[in-house]
């Protein structure tokens, strides 16, 4: 399967508090270690990577420290990155994230800093990813769109990957604020914020979050809407059936919900290419989020985690509080 988007550098900085400082009313910490994970796109990559699929990854990356981490991080996993354009004298998206905690207690994020240098647009940059996008497309069951907005996946790359979906190829779609403009995708996997967003209104009751996951579903032309509710569990559209919701399983505390969307929307590529209806595909997404929201940073799940994370919910399976909700 292939995974096509803005791959990001997730930097996390551990230190451990020291004092305050007599410069300034700031805390001062001491440098403890210093990790690149890959983020956005390459996280959703690994999680596909990571449950089980065979994952080619598409994007571009610039030639410095961060970007050489990411692909050394492909590599070391099993993922082929020859999909990924290396920009020389170009910048990695870079968000780097300063955790302070004493031993034995987890780290709490303090502060974060994004560099965003940008890629080089125009149209020799988007001839270089149409060109991977053809090699890799007989070799793969299934393409997974991870738009962050930083401008990879450009109106050609879009419908290049929107052409494998005409075609009778699974394409899921993860767009932070353009969801418009991946009409025909098989699934679209949006967060309650960004569904509205797309519809001008919000949605906070239960029934305006299923008449607004209706519209959306027709208006975007998807065989499913997956709809992640935070800690409200997840919305399940499909043209034939009514909507339903599915609860959060797993323990109640959360550590870090950095990634879980990424997560969600690889567990959904790999369920959809393997046949799964939407409800086996939305329940299977909604497990491996309660996994990796157990982690620190963006995480992955295994398969092994998966099945566990399946036994909890196994008491939720089979049920729709929301319809239940809906008729009192």
């Amino acid at each position: 399967m292939g995974v096509v988007g803005d791959l990001i550098a997730d930097v996390y900085l551990f230190a451990r508090p020291s004092r305050l400082s007599r410069e300034a009313p700031v805390l001062v910490v001491r440098y403890q270690e210093e990790k690149v994970i890959p983020g956005s796109a390459a996280n959703t990559a690994m999680n596909a990577a990571s449950l089980g699929g065979k994952v080619h990854v598409v994007g571009a990356l610039g030639e410095d420290s961060a970007g050489r981490a990411i692909l050394e991080t492909f590599r070391a996993s099993g993922l082929d990155a020859s999909g990924v354009v290396a920009l020389p004298g170009a910048g990695t998206v870079t968000k780097t994230r300063i955790l302070v905690g004493d031993p034995g207690r987890t780290p709490q994020q303090v502060i974060r800093v994004d560099r965003e240098p940008g890629l080089p647009r125009g149209e020799e940059l988007e001839a270089l990813l149409l060109e991977r996008i053809e090699a890799l497309d007989p070799l793969v069951e299934g393409w997974l769109i991870s738009d962050y907005e930083f401008g990879l996946v450009s109106p050609g790359v879009a419908a290049r990957i929107l052409d494998s979906a005409r075609r009778g190829k699974v394409v899921v779609v993860d767009s932070r604020h353009r969801l418009g403009a991946f009409r025909g995708a098989d699934a679209l996997c949006p967060n309650l914020e960004e569904l509205g967003e797309f519809l001008g209104r919000p949605l906070e009751s239960r029934e305006e979050i299923r008449r607004g996951g209706m519209e959306a579903l027709a208006d975007l032309k998807a065989r499913v809407l997956f709809v992640t509710l935070g800690n409200q569990g997840m919305a399940v559209f499909t043209p034939e059936s009514e909507p339903r919701f599915l609860p959060v399983v797993g323990p109640d505390q959360v550590t870090d919900v950095s990634g879980a969307g990424d997560t969600v929307a690889a567990t959904i590529l790999l369920a959809r290419c393997s046949g799964a209806d939407p409800l086996e595909a939305g329940w299977l997404a909604t497990c491996a989020a309660s996994v990796v929201v157990q982690k620190l940073g963006a995480a992955t799940a295994d398969p092994h985690e998966l099945r566990r994370a399946l036994e909890r919910a196994r008491p939720f399976l089979g049920e729709d509080p929301g319809r239940k909700e809906t008729e009192r």
